[in-house]
């Protein structure tokens, strides 16, 4: 029998029973409570020894993918790939080895890889289809810096696209600069699929300036005044034939060619001077160059 002190009396047995049963119920929830505590505090210990042990991973990770990287890149600089297609290279080693260790880190702390590879998957897939021109261009890039039918600091023309010298090639777009200063972007799928004309193999380029005479004036004459206009030329190469010619008889004059090489990087300025001064010295010497005329006959009636 249990005393109750308050009462100065003693506790019936039934009422005793329901005491036991509730001491019972509390010491079992006092029990739960305490293996829920152990439980928690079990899966937070093991929770930051994932932490612990993904900071590992990450740090040696990052380590290995260094010394991965900085091989990779000596083995391309002395294969003497082009420096854009190592950049290339260089980034796509570090994308897939940051992808290894972020899938290894989500495996250690417990997320399934299974799931977000397809995850990643479905997600690459959708992307691609809504960046196929995109992806055409990286193709293009890709072809463009393993092929190499040019590199940074060629003199280049794509057919129906521009021409100029080539500043840089990235994954998507081959970036020209003009002689006026102007910068072309050009899609690199466009350039794989175009026609290239290189003018960089050499150090000399051809000149060609086209000058009209009528079929009255004396063709010896034209070609030897148009030789001298070639010959004071001072862009010109001296140690390489440089002529005129009789380009092609046309309907209403004859089209002469004076033709003289050059250095590449003096293209142009020689371009304008063979223009310039052939137009003066056919003047000079009266030689005339046609040009087109329309006769208009009035019909009275």
């Amino acid at each position: 029998m249990i005393y109750n002190f308050l009462l100065g009396e003693k506790v019936s047995e039934t009422a005793e029973t329901a005491i036991e049963k509730n001491l019972d119920n509390i010491n079992t929830k006092v029990d739960k409570i305490s293996k829920l505590g152990d439980t928690i505090v079990d899966k937070l210990v093991d929770f930051g020894f994932s932490i612990l042990v993904a900071a590992v991973i990450l740090i040696i990770g990052r380590v290995i993918l260094s010394i991965v990287r900085k091989a990779v890149k000596r083995l391309l600089d002395r294969s003497r790939i082009d420096v854009a297609a190592t950049k290339f290279i260089d980034s796509l080693v570090k994308i897939a080895g940051y992808g290894v260790i972020i899938i290894t880190i989500c495996a250690q702390i417990g997320i399934q890889t299974t799931s977000l590879v397809a995850l990643l998957g479905t997600a690459g897939l959708s992307i691609g289809l809504a960046l196929q021109g995109s992806l055409s261009n990286f193709a293009g890039g890709v072809l463009i810096l393993f092929s190499k039918p040019f590199v940074a600091g060629d003199y280049i023309e794509v057919k129906d696209c521009g021409e100029g010298y080539v500043k840089k090639i990235d994954m998507i777009y081959t970036t020209l600069t003009t002689d006026d200063r102007k910068t072309i972007q050009i899609p690199n799928g466009k350039v794989a699929d175009s026609t290239i004309t290189t003018m960089s193999f050499d150090a000399a380029r051809r000149v060609v300036s086209y000058i009209s005479i009528s079929y009255t004036q004396d063709i010896d004459k034209a070609k030897k005044v148009a030789q001298k206009v070639i010959d004071e030329c001072p862009f010109i190469i001296e140690d390489v034939s440089n002529n005129v010619v009789v380009k092609e008889l046309k309907d209403s004059s004859v089209l002469l060619a004076a033709r003289l090489w050059a250095d590449k990087e003096k293209y142009y300025e020689a371009l304008y001077y063979l223009n310039e001064n052939l137009k003066k010295a056919f003047d000079e010497n009266d030689i005339t160059i046609p040009y087109n005329k329309l006769d208009v006959n009035i019909i009275n009636k």
